[in-house]
């Protein structure tokens, strides 16, 4: 589909460009971007869309942390499995893969520390597991999860 060559379609003020599967608005000398419309035709999913300020005004598409691949292209960005990787894998534990993230935990009887799960002195009964920016504790007991931030 070309967005650009019929009027009724075409979502640009300014200078439209066709992309594969996308366009791209162009705005003459001294106008800047306007936002309506802009990352939902632009930018492809998974992706953010900046304002890179040029004189030509214009945006950049980027894939958002934890993905990969061409931002501007569909499909877009996917997801980058962190645990597929024996070399990188950022867990010694079991590591589970998560949209954009990760999330690693260890067996009873053992804590995080860092990358590593080193067997505890307690007999607590506390399966522990981080995830992204989380803190969470499945408590095997009672089945109550608790979560903090960090």
């Amino acid at each position: 589909i070309d967005e650009c060559a019929d009027p009724k379609t075409n979502p640009c003020d300014g200078a439209c460009t066709n992309l594969p599967g996308s366009y791209k608005c162009l705005c003459p000398v001294g106008y800047k971007q306007d936002s309506r419309n802009t990352s939902i035709y632009y930018c492809q999913k998974n992706s953010v869309c900046l304002d890179f300020g040029g004189d030509n005004g214009g945006l950049n598409c980027s894939c958002k942390n934890g993905y990969e691949g061409n931002p501007y292209l569909s499909p877009g960005c996917h997801d980058i499995n962190e645990c597929a990787d024996p070399i990188n894998n950022p867990c010694n534990g079991t590591c589970t893969n998560l949209p954009g993230s990760f999330m690693c935990s260890c067996l009873k009887g053992y804590d995080r520390h860092g990358r590593d799960c080193v067997a505890n002195d307690t007999k607590s009964r506390v399966l522990k597991s981080s995830l992204g920016k989380e803190i969470n504790a499945l408590l095997m007991d009672n089945f109550i999860t608790k979560s903090c931030k960090l």
